[in-house]
């Protein structure tokens, strides 16, 4: 969300600075939406996250569950 409303207003004569500024923080959370989007579950390595599943990961798990249990409701 922060990454769309930040890239609207660089459509508009804004000052080179205030640009820059939003399309820096506009690149910098659509990075941040990808690497959380991929589907992993985080090494060991990554201390703080280890063990734990990504945004991406939580996602496709739920859908396979969705799917499962509409296949078993039918």
């Amino acid at each position: 969300m922060i990454a769309l409303v930040s890239i609207i207003p660089l459509f508009f004569n804004l000052h080179y600075e205030i640009k820059n500024l939003l399309t820096a923080v506009a690149i910098i959370n659509l990075w941040l939406f990808i690497c959380t989007a991929i589907p992993i579950i985080y090494p060991k390595w990554m201390r703080t996250y280890q063990g734990m599943p990504s945004d991406g990961y939580r996602i496709v798990k739920g859908w396979k569950a969705y799917k499962l249990e509409k296949e078993a409701r039918s």
